[in-house]
């Protein structure tokens, strides 16, 4: 398979993958109460959809890699290593926590508050939102900009209400999806296809 279908598939998955996961994602917790906090946690859905999350992350990644924007590309690369671990201890710990009848309050606390894990994750988040700015520098088409708004705001949006962070994921998917089919990606050298001819960009249309 060519890299400029391989970046447009991964991009389109990350797009989806960032629709469905707060769709999917159980709201309890933002109740503020122990039991909204103890039934989001325990339920299957609490997992699945930030596995979900998880992978928007490094599907989009591997888009960026595939298109061959170096700087953007390694940018995303860090920043999704450095927020991947937050997203597990939330996955795990937390339904663990619930499932198992420890001390919501204080375990959910200690776990997202803690000052390692929320530096770590808001560096990522910070690293996502340059690499897709540097993007929007060099590629000033409505997908880019649709994509950059939504990943530049991917912090902020924490503070919103479930429905505007429902809202927030749906524009942020939908920006990928757009970005990844129009995107010029560079295509796999062929059999007898000179390295220079391999460099010619390949483009999709939305």
């Amino acid at each position: 398979m060519r890299f400029h279908n391989v970046g447009a598939l991964t991009g389109v998955g990350a797009g989806l993958a960032f629709a469905v996961f707060p769709l999917l994602r159980p709201w309890g917790d933002k109740q503020g109460g122990l039991d909204g906090m103890t039934a989001a946690f325990v339920s299957p859905l609490w997992v699945a959809s930030h596995l979900v999350g998880m992978v928007a992350w490094i599907l989009l990644s591997a888009s960026a890699v595939a298109a061959t924007r170096r700087v953007p590309a390694l940018l995303m690369a860090l920043g999704t290593m450095l927020v991947l671990p937050f997203y597990g201890a939330e996955a795990f710990g937390l339904h663990g926590l619930a499932t198992t009848g420890g001390d919501i309050m204080a375990g959910q606390a200690a776990i997202r508050g803690g000052v390692p894990q929320m530096v770590m994750f808001a560096s990522g988040l910070v690293l996502l939102a340059v690499a897709v700015l540097a993007e929007l520098g060099r590629d000033r088409r409505w997908p880019t900009a649709v994509m950059a708004l939504g990943l530049a705001s991917y912090l902020p949006q924490f503070f919103l209400v479930p429905q505007m962070r429902i809202l927030h994921g749906l524009l942020l998917g939908a920006g990928c999806v757009a970005w990844a089919l129009s995107t010029p990606r560079l295509e796999a050298p062929r059999k007898g296809q000179t390295a220079r001819a391999a460099l010619r960009p390949t483009f999709h249309s939305a």
